[in-house]
């Protein structure tokens, strides 16, 4: 650097910023659309389920408490909203993931295809869990839909409550309801947090045996093992990781929020089911 070539590095330095306008001329429109598109998506899927509902016939509504069936249309459309408007982000970080290990294809196959199978059987650990987490969170959602009739219960009646001076009876009673999952919950994070483990675990031992792999084969080769050969596969393999970590922590919330969906599903199904049986006769 001296005093000739400078102005022109600092001219290059400004494109860094150029590529930040460049970067939100195309992305923040792109988010308007995708924010706006998920409104809309909330809109008309709780349209539908308050339209299907509403079309059911009265012995339904009569042997199916409303605060369940409010707040099973809530969670679905709340969770649809939560997919649809931020889904850039599991397009984003899938596309970095795949990138990522081509890229590191061509600096060393070896490494790349140690990654690889690290990340599918990751994967698949992750899913052989979810499994479980499904479940619970199916319980855990239906235990939330009672503790909504509750509440509705209390707050329709309120006038009585407060007439008959039982508030603290009736929040000990909502209290029971509320605490009654507890346990499932809490067996359900611990669930989690040793899936969470495990990836780690395979994660750490991704970084491990990509470098070791590296550094193996040029010991055997008999070749100049370079420290910034060693540390741009260590910079290539850490990226991959912490991509890696983004992209699994947003497929378990799109786990979650399919769980909810199908939540809501529970009450769509029944207009579904009439509707079907209408066609047959």
């Amino acid at each position: 650097v001296s005093a000739e070539t400078l102005p022109a590095l600092l001219f290059r330095l400004s494109w860094l910023l150029g590529l930040v306008v460049v970067f939100w001329v195309l992305h923040g429109p792109a988010r308007l659309l995708e924010e706006e598109n998920g409104f809309i998506v909330r809109a008309n899927y709780k349209k539908y389920l308050l339209e299907g509902t509403m079309a059911l016939p009265s012995s339904w509504h009569t042997d199916h408490h409303s605060g369940d069936t409010i707040d099973k249309i809530e969670k679905g459309s709340v969770a649809l909203f939560e997919f649809s408007h931020m889904s850039f982000e599991l397009i984003s970080n899938f596309v970095r993931l795949v990138g990522s290990v081509i890229i590191l294809m061509f600096f060393n196959l070896s490494s790349a295809a140690v990654i690889g199978l690290l990340v599918i059987l990751s994967f698949a650990v992750i899913t052989l869990f979810d499994r479980v987490i499904v479940r619970n969170l199916k319980k855990l959602n239906r235990a939330e839909n009672k503790i909504s009739e509750r509440v509705y219960d209390v707050i329709s009646n309120i006038t009585t409550v407060i007439i008959l001076r039982i508030e603290k009876l009736v929040t000990s009673s909502i209290m029971q309801k509320i605490l009654a999952p507890r346990q499932l919950f809490v067996r359900t994070r611990k669930i989690n947090e040793v899936k969470w483990f495990l990836v780690s675990l395979l994660s750490a031992t991704m970084v491990a045996a990509a470098l070791g792999l590296y550094l193996f084969q040029q010991s055997h080769i008999g070749a100049v093992i370079l420290v910034g050969s060693v540390y741009a596969l260590y910079g290539y393999v850490r990226n991959i990781q912490n991509v890696f970590f983004q992209f699994a922590s947003l497929y378990g919330n799109k786990v979650q929020q399919r769980t909810a969906v199908a939540n809501a599903e529970e009450v769509s199904q029944e207009f579904k089911n009439i509707a079907r049986l209408e066609t047959l006769q």
